[in-house]
């Protein structure tokens, strides 16, 4: 059994690697991204609530069937609707998480074979070029710098704040962006034709709603804008503060360093950690105490 599960964890990992490196060897320039911090059920916009963010493709990984939202608007009792929400979205969550762990793993194993002289070889070179243009990594960088940084970047986002953060922007799974576009992060798009127009967008104005094939598009889209833009440094900076201390990855922690994620500020932060803790969000991630 252990042999087995050595072998499919190489297996998963190899496989992994290669998709990340495929995908962003094919890589061409998008529209600008932009997070949407208040949705409300009917999906009218509340002033202008966003941000800009660098231009940031959608995740393509995992293309299966889009499995169907639920009609979340069915639910009479509360309690039901936000614990069917959560056993929806959680699974979607652990994926996502799943692949940057064997991502991040990949990345230390580069790193072990190579620390006393660090001379990669031309696949450990190639996959390290991939994770340095996904994340966003300097190219003049000298590859200990290089994977130091990205160790920084690569790592997991709770549980318990992707699901406040994804009940907060789509309005427990209601706004018309989820249903129609599978978009539970309120993320936007500049370019022409990458997602659908908001209802009550104001004349001149090119922005729209990215669109996805599936709700894991969404949270993988969402988990690299985190692990990836300079406006989420702090929140980088506070979980790898955790690591170094073999701390637990808080969510209510990570929340700290959300503070640029909406023209709200630390009210939108508020509003975020008052999910977690109303809700009891810590108890979907054993490593997420508070």
């Amino acid at each position: 059994m252990v042999t087995n599960f050595k072998t499919f964890r190489r297996t998963l990992k190899s496989l992994i690697g290669f998709s990340a490196f495929f995908l962003l060897s094919v890589n061409s320039s998008r529209g600008e991204w932009v997070t949407l911090q208040q949705v409300n059920p009917e999906n009218q916009l509340i002033k202008g609530n966003w941000m800009s963010l660098d231009p940031l493709p959608p995740s393509t990984a995992n293309k299966k069937a889009s499995i169907p939202l639920p009609d979340f608007n069915s639910f009479k009792n509360v309690k039901e609707k936000k614990e069917q929400f959560f056993q929806f979205m959680l699974p979607k969550i652990r994926l996502a998480n799943t692949k940057i762990r064997v991502e991040r793993s990949s990345l230390q194993d580069v790193f072990d074979r190579n620390k006393d002289e660090l001379i990669l070889s031309d696949a450990d070179k190639k996959f390290l070029g991939a994770l340095k243009v996904k994340y966003k990594i300097s190219e003049e960088l000298e590859a200990l710098d290089s994977i130091n940084a990205l160790l920084t970047k690569i790592d997991e986002v709770p549980a318990s704040l992707v699901l406040a953060q994804s009940a907060n922007e789509s309005g427990w799974g209601t706004s018309r962006f989820a249903i129609e576009a599978r978009n539970m992060f309120g993320i936007w798009c500049f370019r022409e034709g990458c997602g659908i127009k908001p209802l009550q967008r104001a004349a001149g104005e090119k922005y729209e709603v990215a669109k996805y094939e599936t709700i894991q598009a969404s949270v993988e889209a969402y988990m690299l804008n985190i692990n990836s833009h300079p406006a989420y440094r702090e929140l980088r900076r506070i979980r790898s503060e955790a690591r170094a201390e073999n701390s637990y990855l808080s969510g209510m922690a990570l929340a700290e360093g959300l503070e640029t994620y909406s023209a709200r500020g630390e009210d939108y932060v508020e509003e975020i950690k008052q999910l977690i803790r109303v809700n009891k969000l810590q108890r979907f991630n054993s490593e997420d105490k508070a």
